[in-house]
């Protein structure tokens, strides 16, 4: 299975992204829990996941390649494109104004903090998102990911019969 090309990519990403995909896969395979993250290494969480999909079952080994696949395509969503970021900000600046007529200045300065560093975060997940998609293209698309549990099947089943002759 292609993993480690997941696995490559995955821990080239800059930390506040790869903590994002680590939280987001956590939260939504099943089967993991959000308790079970070491918060000094939640990016081993990622590490983890892909190799138990690694596991030497073809059809099982697909499916958990598919999953990571959608799961981060979603996880990417709203996050893509310069577009997604310039609805992010818009939305970002109302809700500073509403908790600003709330009164809640100390909040809103948080607010402000963080819709300052908007652009760079925006920046880092655009390069993320298009590194993502070339590697999907290259490793990780439905056809790819089927022709290499057909091959990874056959193989087994090839050994199976070498086995019993």
């Amino acid at each position: 299975m292609r993993g480690n090309s997941y696995l490559e990519w995955f821990e080239k990403q800059p930390k506040e992204i790869s903590s994002h995909i680590t939280f987001f896969l956590t939260g939504m395979l099943p089967g993991r829990t959000l308790d079970k993250v070491d918060p000094l290494a939640p990016a081993q969480v990622v590490v983890d996941i892909v190799k138990e999909a690694v596991q030497d079952h073809p059809p099982r080994d697909a499916g958990m390649a598919l999953s990571l696949v959608a799961l981060t395509d979603f996880i990417f969503m709203g996050r893509a494109t310069k577009e997604d970021w310039i609805k992010a900000d818009e939305f970002h600046q109302k809700v500073i104004g509403t908790v600003k007529q709330m009164g809640n200045e100390s909040f809103a300065e948080k607010l402000e903090d963080s819709a300052e560093k908007m652009e760079f975060r925006a920046a880092q997940w655009i390069k993320s998102s298009g590194d993502w998609k070339t590697v999907k293209e290259g490793y990780l698309t439905h056809d790819i990911v089927a022709v290499w549990m057909r091959e990874a099947i056959k193989v087994k089943s090839d050994e199976q019969r070498g086995r019993l002759s």
